[in-house]
């Protein structure tokens, strides 16, 4: 029997572009709040995976940084990004080994901090990376009642709660400007249900691995369907319930 592990490394491409409503909902509010114009401007992109949101602040203007310790990862964004611009550079290297040479006006770090065991440390880190007039943009998972076998396929330490997430960037430095759950009632509902025929049926975490490389080619309709009745999610009307927690963020004054 494959050990888990290594099938995720030899299917690193396939698991990272498997559709997914929660990946959609949780895209379309990172692109309302990425920046508009980032001319002149630089930004980071820590954990940058196969670089959409690099392609996304080259095409806004930005110098770009990225990181993600995934060779393929970067191997991927450098393809694309070379399409774009050659105002980036490219790291393998998570934040815990990265070691800027410049301030950002801009930092993403999109479902990174919850594989970090030292979150509070690298969140420091961020913070002495920012300039004085900066952003960061921080998506994390939500709740640990919510915990299942993908959260450990995934090496994540923790999902959090905004209470806790909040309290770590203000010890961090950061002053909060938005931050809110998303994904309530319908991607919780369909995560819930996922957890319990997980649980019901017994699957391993290798049956998950594989079933997890098989709904890109054997369920795109249902993730489309389930994509729009999931919109109404965005409507940020339980904004402590959810999936998901984004957090836009600046330098605290003090």
């Amino acid at each position: 029997m494959d050990n888990p592990n290594d099938i995720r490394n030899r299917h690193w491409e396939e698991i990272q572009s498997v559709d997914s409503p929660t990946y959609h909902c949780r895209e379309m509010i990172i692109q309302s709040l990425l920046p508009h114009e980032g001319k002149g401007k630089r930004a980071l992109d820590i954990g940058c995976g196969t670089g959409r949101h690099v392609g996304e602040l080259l095409t806004r203007g930005f110098f770009v940084d990225a990181i993600d310790p995934s060779s393929y990862a970067i191997g991927v964004t450098r393809e694309k990004a070379q399409k774009l611009s050659d105002h980036f550079k490219i790291y393998r290297c998570g934040i815990e080994e990265f070691e800027a040479k410049q301030h950002y006006d801009f930092i993403l770090a999109s479902e990174v901090l919850e594989h970090i065991e030292d979150d509070r440390e690298a969140l420091k880190k961020v913070n002495r990376y920012l300039t004085s007039t900066g952003r960061v943009l921080i998506t994390v998972p939500h709740d640990m009642r919510l915990w299942s076998t993908s959260d450990e396929i995934s090496g994540h330490h923790r999902r959090y709660t905004t209470e806790e997430l909040k309290e770590k960037l203000e010890s961090g430095g950061f002053k909060i400007i938005t931050l809110t759950c998303y994904g309530f009632p319908f991607l919780q509902m369909l995560l819930e249900l996922r957890k319990w025929i997980t649980r019901k049926e017994g699957v391993k975490r290798e049956g998950v691995l594989r079933e997890t490389l098989t709904q890109r080619k054997t369920g795109r309709l249902m993730v489309r369907v389930l994509t729009v009745i999931s919109m109404i999610d965005r409507l940020n009307l339980f904004p402590h319930r959810g999936v998901g927690i984004v957090a836009l963020v600046e330098k605290s004054a003090c």
